[in-house]
C-alpha cells in the first residue's frame, strides 16, 4: 500500500502529443496544416468536443486523418498503424475506453519501502499479460473507487493491470482526467519510469483479452517502453 505524492507534469497540447503516429499542432484558434496521410484517400474526422478525442482515435482506421479544433485544444492527427486494405478490421476487445490520470509507485517508495506489500495482501508485480496483470491501486476515499480484482488496460505501456491495492493521492480531485490510478513498476531507483508516466492518458477500463500486450523480461522500471495513446487489438 502506498500514499502517493502527486507528481504535476503539463504535457504538451493537453496530452495530444505521442497519441499517434503523427501529430501537427498549431496554437489554439489558428487551425493547422493537414497532416501527411499514408493514403490520400484516407478519411478526414473534424472533432469539436475534447472528451470525444481518445475515442475517435481508437476507432479510426489506419491512415485517417483525424483534425481537432475544440478551442483551448487544435491540431492534426494521422492514425498510426498499417494502410493496407483491411488492416484495420474486426470487433475491437471489450473495455470502456477513458481518460485516467497515471502515477507509478515502486519497491523503493511502497510502504513498507523495500516490499511488495499491498492492502489485499496479495505480492505486487505481474507480467502485464490479460492472465497475469500487473498491480495497480485506486483511491479509497468514502470506499474503494475500483473493486479489487477490476482490470485496466494502459496503452501507454500496452499491459493489463488489476487493481489489487490502495493510493491516498488518487482519491485527489483532479480536473485533468476521469480518476487517477497508481501503476506498480517495481524498482526504480531514479524514478524514470514514474514520471515518465505521470499524466492523464487513455486506459480501458474493464478490459477484456485481446489487447496488444509487450512483453519484458523485467518489470516497468527497467523497460519502460512507452507506445502512445491508442489502444490497439493484438
Amino acid at each position: 500500500m502506498r500514499t502517493a505524492t502527486r507528481r504535476t507534469v503539463v504535457p504538451a497540447a493537453a496530452g495530444l502529443t505521442g497519441l499517434c503516429a503523427a501529430v501537427l499542432l498549431s496554437p489554439a484558434g489558428t487551425g493547422a496544416a493537414r497532416a501527411e496521410a499514408c493514403d490520400e484517400e484516407r478519411d478526414t474526422v473534424v472533432v469539436t468536443d475534447e472528451d470525444e478525442v481518445a475515442e475517435v482515435l481508437a476507432t479510426a482506421a489506419p491512415g485517417t486523418v483525424v483534425v481537432v479544433d475544440t478551442g483551448g485544444l487544435t491540431g492534426e492527427v494521422r492514425v498510426e498503424g498499417d494502410c493496407a486494405p483491411g488492416a484495420a478490421t474486426g470487433e475491437a476487445p471489450a473495455g470502456s475506453i477513458e481518460t485516467a490520470f497515471l502515477t507509478g509507485y515502486s519497491l523503493e517508495d511502497n510502504s513498507p519501502p523495500g516490499t511488495r506489500s499491498t492492502s489485499s495482501g496479495r505480492s505486487a508485480g505481474g507480467t502485464g499479460t490479460y492472465a497475469d496483470p500487473i498491480t495497480l491501486a485506486v483511491g479509497y476515499a468514502g470506499g474503494d473507487e475500483f473493486p479489487r480484482g477490476t482490470v485496466f488496460y494502459v496503452p501507454l505501456v500496452r499491459a493489463y493491470f488489476v487493481v489489487e491495492d490502495r493510493c491516498g493521492a488518487c482519491s485527489d480531485p483532479t480536473s485533468a482526467a476521469d480518476y487517477t490510478v497508481d501503476l506498480w513498476v517495481g524498482s526504480d531507483p531514479d524514478d524514470s519510469c514514474m514520471y515518465a508516466i505521470t499524466g492523464p492518458h487513455t486506459v480501458v477500463r474493464d478490459a477484456g483479452p485481446g489487447w496488444v500486450v509487450e512483453s519484458r523480461p523485467d518489470e516497468l522500471g527497467a523497460d519502460c517502453r512507452l507506445f502512445g495513446e491508442t489502444p490497439t487489438p493484438a
